[in-house]
Formats: C-alpha cells, sequence, structure tokens
C-alpha cells in the first residue's frame, strides 16, 4: 500500500527547476570542454581532472532536476512516499530507506547550486540519510514530521 507524505508544488518548484538547468548546463558545458581537453592532451591534467569531478558531482543534482520536472507534471505529484517499507523521494532508485529504520527528521541548510537552501535530513538508526528540498514540497517541516511519524513512529 501506497501513503503520501509530501507532495509537489509546481508554482514553487518551477524557479528551481529553471536555476538548476542553468547550473546544469554550465557544469555540463565545463565538463566537455575538459573531458575533450583531457582527450586531446591538452591543458593541466590536474585542472582537467577536477573540471571532470565537479560535473560528476554535479550530475546527481542534474537526475533531481530531471525528477522534480517529471513528478510534478504526474498525477497527485509525489515527492515523498511509503511503499511498503521503503521510504521514497522521487524515486525507488534515486533516493530511499527502510521505514522501521527512520530515526530522526531535522532541518539543516545544505548546498544547492550557488547557495544553501533548507532540506529535510531524514536518518536512520544505521546512519544513512535521504535530503528532502523543502522549498519543492507543500508541506511545512513539523507537518513532514507529523506524517513520517504516523508511518515511522518516529
Amino acid at each position: 500500500m501506497i501513503h503520501l507524505i509530501a507532495t509537489i508544488s509546481p508554482p514553487r518548484a518551477g524557479p528551481f527547476i529553471l536555476r538548476g538547468a542553468i547550473f546544469d548546463l554550465v557544469a555540463g558545458l565545463a565538463g566537455f570542454v575538459g573531458l575533450s581537453q583531457l582527450l586531446r592532451g591538452e591543458g593541466q591534467l590536474v585542472l582537467n581532472l577536477v573540471v571532470l569531478a565537479i560535473v560528476l558531482f554535479v550530475l546527481r543534482n542534474a537526475v533531481a532536476d530531471v525528477l522534480i520536472f517529471i513528478q510534478s507534471r504526474s498525477r497527485g505529484r509525489p515527492a515523498l512516499w511509503v511503499d511498503g517499507d521503503r521510504l521514497i523521494y522521487l524515486a525507488p532508485w534515486y533516493a530511499s530507506l527502510p521505514v522501521k529504520d527512520v530515526d530522526s527528521v531535522e532541518q539543516k541548510l545544505l548546498p544547492w547550486g550557488f547557495s544553501r537552501q533548507p532540506y529535510a535530513v531524514i536518518r536512520t538508526r544505521s546512519g544513512k540519510r535521504m535530503n528532502v528540498f523543502m522549498p519543492i514540497i507543500t508541506e511545512r517541516l513539523d507537518h513532514l514530521k507529523e506524517l513520517l511519524a504516523e508511518q515511522t513512529g518516529v
């Protein structure tokens, strides 16, 4: 049985999707330039490898941006839900945790693009964590905690 915990707000998610797309395009262009120079044997190897490392780090954010866009257009606009014994954020293969292991939920400011944004950080007893981007969802942190407590017992 699927229990919806949080939904995406398309009007709130729109600016973040646009900003994320711009950030991803700039990082992708830098990666393309770095890779092309590396493959041609031009430029400094260390600098090219640093640029590629940054691009790989940003790639996960690009996947999240695409998932947020897709989910904001889908029926019900799910962002965070419980499916069976798993807590899922955006997609099962993107971020999921065992519901029975959820230990705490707190708000933190984490990097997003060129700034820091509020996230709900959901932790398990084993130390794994899931970061839920708060500005795009309709629920406030206190309501999110209540809904999670109903499903997880935290």
